[in-house]
């Protein structure tokens, strides 16, 4: 065993066990709007202000990349 091998009497880091699984299921849009809308209110607004910018520069690359991504799943 190599150096990184993990002692028996450790500890294990990361407990993935408990974490929820979607499986199939995704967030809805209001359920995105909801979790989009919690994630605003805690930023900063010089935090909020880097957002909206990143999102004027890269917003129209992104939905672009995402129109194609679309079209190439339907066809």
């Amino acid at each position: 065993m190599g150096q990184f091998a993990a002692r028996p009497e450790a500890p294990p880091i990361c407990l993935d066990g408990l974490v929820a699984r979607f499986g199939k299921l995704r967030p809805g849009p209001v359920g995105l709007g909801i979790a989009l809308w919690d994630i605003w209110r805690r930023l900063t607004p010089k935090q909020r202000q880097q957002l909206l910018k990143l999102a004027r520069e890269h917003g129209p690359r992104a939905a672009k990349l995402l129109v194609e991504m679309r079209r190439r799943r339907v066809r």
